[in-house]
């Protein structure tokens, strides 16, 4: 808090905010009071400074906080966000108070978000309800709903949120606009004295959605030059009170107001998903308890594995946190030569054959790997195809060059050492405090059958892609290589 760097119309503003938020919920918690005083602290502000934010408007505080930087807003609305959630329960009336002046403020959003503030406001404001207005008909937000899916998934939304959603183009059409008329006909009978009707019924089947806009901003006592678009959806936020210069207490109305002459859809949804960010409810149960527990930064993830670049083994859901093995990459190369066979794994019996078959390999001049390679797959034995895989997957995780007898002695040196290999990988997994089953990824030794296997399926293995996605180790080129 101390790094902001805020004028004294900022603080005054930020405090005044604050302070709507203790009391938007009508409860007044201990440690609200505690916010507020040691952010009164931090600004420096005296008991004069305090009485004068009652004479400040929730517009006038916004306006004040519009220019602020990215930094600043995001520390701001971390303030007021801190204040929000002390009390652990989030009012409607706190989040939409709250979301208004985060939108408002934020460089993301403040072009198309604001807060208009109105004093004396007579008629009745829908604390649950969201208005789409239009003093001219905008083509975009007509051909988002007139598609019934959007219009349904946009309406649930805003219904899930506790709000009414109100689109009087919707309302004017077809046979609505046909029930309408007759039951405001009928209706008005009974609800409005005939000597004070001013209109007939030939009006109200003319009635617009042109003529309706300039209506109701007279009643709200809104002035349309403070209003940025011919469209725009309108919430209410609250009823509020300031101190004019006579010191005396003036009712008014907050209204948050959002553009929607382009990026409708967007614009939209992006006030959704920050609403829901605070709003929303979920039991700390069953699955959702599980899914906090996996969210949590202190909490252990059954992750997937990532080669990279070096094919180095990293933990690629935590963080990208990289394995040690002792004897690398002989250790790496034997754990991908097992996961190459799956659960039925490789016996030793398999191993003690390929140790026969390299030990008769003949180390002379003469030696050309290829023309070996090309006896193994032409052997088509357990015993010869698994060398050829090794050596296919050590020459990519070493890098040594393979054209000398030499290679294959880095090959005979793995099958010897297999059961300390197994020890090193199982060591460099079980040192990982973040994975949840260490098990899952290190190597067994089944004694009746005396093979070793890995449990980890493929699908748990990644390599990089040139795109910055990540893809199948199974659809690598060096792994189709494998037989």
């Amino acid at each position: 808090m101390q790094e902001l760097q805020l004028t004294y119309l900022n603080k005054l503003a930020v405090l005044r905010i604050a302070v709507d938020l203790v009391k938007a919920d009508s409860r007044i918690h201990g440690d609200e009071i505690g916010l507020l005083a040691s952010l009164q602290e931090k600004f420096a502000l005296t008991q004069d400074d305090l009485d004068r934010i009652h004479y400040i408007t929730l517009q006038q505080a916004v306006s004040s906080l519009k220019e602020l930087d990215v930094f600043t807003a995001g520390m701001v609305a971390q303030i007021l966000e801190d204040i929000m959630c002390v009390d652990n329960e989030i009012d409607y009336e706190e989040n939409i108070l709250l979301t208004s002046v985060f939108m408002s403020i934020s460089p993301a959003t403040r072009d198309w978000c604001d807060v208009i503030s109105v004093q004396n406001v007579m008629d009745e404001t829908s604390m649950r309800q969201v208005l789409y207005l239009e003093s001219e008909p905008c083509a975009e937000v007509h051909e988002l709903f007139n598609d019934k899916y959007d219009k349904l998934m946009i309406t649930k939304s805003f219904n899930d949120m506790g709000l009414d959603f109100f689109y009087l183009p919707d309302v004017l059409s077809g046979s609505n606009r046909t029930e309408m008329v007759a039951l405001l006909k009928q209706a008005m009978r009974y609800l409005v004295p005939s000597g004070s009707l001013k209109i007939d019924h030939e009006d109200i089947e003319n009635f617009s959605a042109e003529g309706f806009f300039y209506f109701l901003l007279s009643r709200y006592r809104m002035d349309i030059k403070s209003l940025k678009s011919q469209s725009f959806m309108l919430f209410k936020v609250r009823d509020s009170y300031s101190l004019d210069d006579d010191n005396n207490q003036t009712k008014g109305v907050d209204f948050f107001v959002m553009d929607m002459s382009s990026d409708v859809k967007s614009r939209i949804y992006s006030f959704i998903s920050r609403f829901d960010n605070k709003g929303s409810r979920i039991p700390y149960e069953g699955c959702y308890k599980i899914l906090c527990d996996y969210l949590s930064s202190a909490s252990k993830n059954i992750s997937r594995l990532l080669l990279d670049d070096s094919y180095g083994f990293c933990l690629m859901d935590s963080e990208r946190t990289k394995l040690v093995f002792e004897s690398s990459p002989q250790a790496r190369a034997f754990y991908l030569l097992l996961l190459k066979y799956g659960p039925s794994g490789v016996s030793q019996d398999t191993f003690e054959e390929a140790l026969k078959i390299l030990k008769e390999v003949p180390d002379n001049a003469d030696f050309d790997m290829g023309t070996f390679m090309s006896s193994l797959v032409s052997a088509g034995s357990a015993a010869s195809c698994l060398i050829y895989n090794a050596v296919v997957i050590y020459s990519v995780i070493s890098g040594k060059d393979t054209a000398s007898r030499k290679f294959l002695g880095y090959i005979e040196s793995i099958f010897r050492n297999r059961s300390s290999l197994k020890n090193y990988v199982n060591k460099g997994f079980s040192e990982q405090t973040k994975l949840a089953d260490a098990g899952l990824f290190s190597i067994t030794f089944d004694q009746p059958s005396k093979t070793y296997s890995v449990a980890a399926g493929l699908q748990s293995f990644r390599v990089p892609a040139p795109s910055g996605v990540s893809s199948s180790l199974g659809t690598s080129d060096f792994w189709l290589r494998l037989i």
